[in-house]
């Protein structure tokens, strides 16, 4: 009986650290995802909303998600790709199958940039009927905690996150991640950047 009250203690205090770690603490967290070739930019916005820019290659993008999400809060609130090629788009298709998104955000993708991955990507957000539209210049996403996510360019896609006096450039071909072997992220405040981390 002894047993059994320690295993359900220890159960619950693991739970009690879970949704702990979902609670959004009012700061803008951007994550360069280490996804090896290609790139990856994952924001947690101070009222915990995820945006999810590209996938790099691959599935790794599912081992670098996993470890920075919160269980209880794993849910992509805008997934957005900024080139059709194989090093943005490959791992997209793994995390529209393996995680709840609610919107997709996608530039037009042209006739010759057509691709086994561009169909697959497509099919899986028909399938799980998945809202989705093609960005303008001037497509803007302003979320109620003051991040404002502003499209500069259409093709490549092109993105500028702001968030009081602090912006970001994050597009396509220009974030070069191609030789990051760790992952980085930025702790931001409406004033300043706090922080800077490097994990494995």
């Amino acid at each position: 009986m002894k047993k059994l009250v320690l295993a359900a203690a220890s159960v619950l205090i693991s739970l009690g650290g879970l949704l702990l770690s979902a609670q959004p603490d009012g700061l803008l967290h951007v994550y360069f995802l280490n996804v090896g070739r290609g790139s990856s930019v994952l924001l947690r916005t101070p009222s915990g909303k995820n945006i999810l820019i590209d996938g790099g290659s691959k599935n790794t993008v599912l081992g670098e998600l996993k470890s920075v999400l919160p269980f209880f809060g794993n849910t992509i609130d805008y997934l957005i790709l900024t080139n059709p090629d194989r090093n943005h788009i490959e791992g997209l298709v793994y995390v529209l199958k393996r995680y709840p998104v609610r919107r997709v955000l996608l530039g037009k993708i042209m006739p010759k940039q057509k691709t086994f991955l561009t169909d697959a990507f497509l099919q899986t957000i028909k399938e799980k009927n998945i809202p989705s539209a093609i960005a303008g210049e001037k497509t803007s996403i302003q979320l109620e905690d003051g991040v404002a996510i502003n499209i500069l360019s259409a093709n490549p896609i092109a993105v500028k996150v702001a968030y009081g006096k602090e912006s970001m450039f994050l597009t396509g071909p220009s974030v070069h991640q191609n030789k990051l072997k760790k992952r980085i992220e930025f702790i931001v405040s409406k004033t300043k950047i706090l922080s800077t981390k490097t994990q494995d």
